[in-house]
């Protein structure tokens, strides 16, 4: 990899964008900006070796979940480094069709997996597993605070 030819693949691209900011949205001289700027971010990921998604089923999820944040006004992360079955996951319960992974794996049919607890972990007496199923059945912040507060 040569830095000195990254790096100007860089200065091009924030040159680029200055320049596309010029403009007004729709205008065919930013339409066109915009194209070179995606064809220099392409090789900027191909020389630092940044990973580009391939798989479409992702892609359309990252676009679904990107299209739904952008019309309710919702922050907007990188979500390429989740798997199909986390970004699936994140869209239901954005959308309000689940609520937690529970539902999700009963939705898609597929049993859920098995948690086990670590031998090193003391065990719970009776009293103890009625009080967290208590507090557990719902996520609400100040239950949250609550748990947080008998800790101590």
């Amino acid at each position: 990899m040569n830095n000195h030819y990254l790096k100007d693949l860089k200065k091009a691209y924030r040159i680029l964008r200055k320049e596309k900011n010029e403009y007004k949205k729709g205008d065919q001289k930013r339409i066109e900006l915009n194209k070179k700027m995606k064809e220099i971010k392409e090789k900027i990921q191909k020389e630092s070796g940044e990973t580009v998604i391939t798989d479409p089923i992702k892609i359309d999820l990252i676009n679904k979940i990107t299209k739904f944040k952008k019309d309710n006004n919702i922050q907007i992360f990188n979500m390429d480094k989740f798997s199909v079955e986390d970004l699936e996951f994140h869209y239901l319960k954005i959308t309000g069709k689940v609520i937690t992974k529970a539902e999700y794996y009963k939705l898609k049919g597929i049993e859920a997996p098995v948690q086990t607890a670590s031998p090193s972990f003391k065990r719970e007496t009776e009293e103890e597993n009625e009080e967290n199923e208590e507090l557990t059945s719902s996520h609400s912040p100040i239950e949250a605070g609550i748990r947080r507060i008998r800790r101590k």
